[in-house]
């Protein structure tokens, strides 16, 4: 038995592919379920009703802190100046302007604190890191341009395990690409949406 594996042109590089042909369906969902709660989150937020009053009460605080200043009337903020809400301290250096907000936002507009509602797969969507996405994308496209190679070595051989490994490869190579496809489209929905 031995020997006959040995005779297998190009082993190394079958087995490698035939590998990567294991572990595709794994890898994959796991990729694409990152990828929809990448977009599931940007989908949610954008609908939020609950986010807009909460983003419009910060503006007003950040608009009247800055009242008087060419920053006191304010159409917007950027998103890393939340920040400083948690930094920013007052005079007795123990409450913050995040804990002065929450505490406006309880007494004013109190159904914003359940924001959380309207956004159940935030939490998920923040774990997930794009560019190890576009990482996981980049190997999944090289393994089949592998396995493509592979194939197309595997067909100018004559042999039974050649014909039987282009049959099941080849199957797989159709599948594959379609899936990876779907999930480049996904990747690009998901960097669209986080935009």
């Amino acid at each position: 038995m031995f020997p006959q594996v040995l005779a297998v042109p190009r082993l190394e590089e079958k087995l490698v592919v035939s590998r990567f042909k294991v572990y595709f369906d794994s890898q994959a969902t796991e990729l694409r379920q990152s990828l929809d709660k990448v977009i599931a989150a940007s989908m949610e937020i954008r609908s939020s009703t609950l986010l807009q009053k909460m983003m419009q009460a910060i503006l007003l605080l950040g608009n009247t802190l800055n009242q008087g200043t060419n920053r006191g009337a304010a159409r917007g903020f950027r998103l890393e100046s939340i920040i400083k809400l948690k930094s920013t301290k007052a005079r007795n250096n123990k409450t913050t302007l995040l804990h002065y907000l929450i505490r406006v936002i309880e007494q004013k507009v109190p159904d914003v604190l359940g924001v959380w509602a309207e956004l159940p797969t935030l939490e998920g969507a923040a774990k997930v890191a794009l560019a190890q996405c576009g990482e996981e994308m980049a190997f999944l496209q090289k393994s089949l341009e592998k396995v493509q190679r592979e194939l197309e070595m595997a067909a100018k051989e004559e042999s039974n395990q050649s014909v039987a490994f282009c049959a099941t490869m080849g199957a797989f190579l159709e599948e594959a690409e379609a899936a990876a496809r779907n999930m480049s489209g996904r990747y690009s929905e998901a960097l669209r949406s986080g935009e």
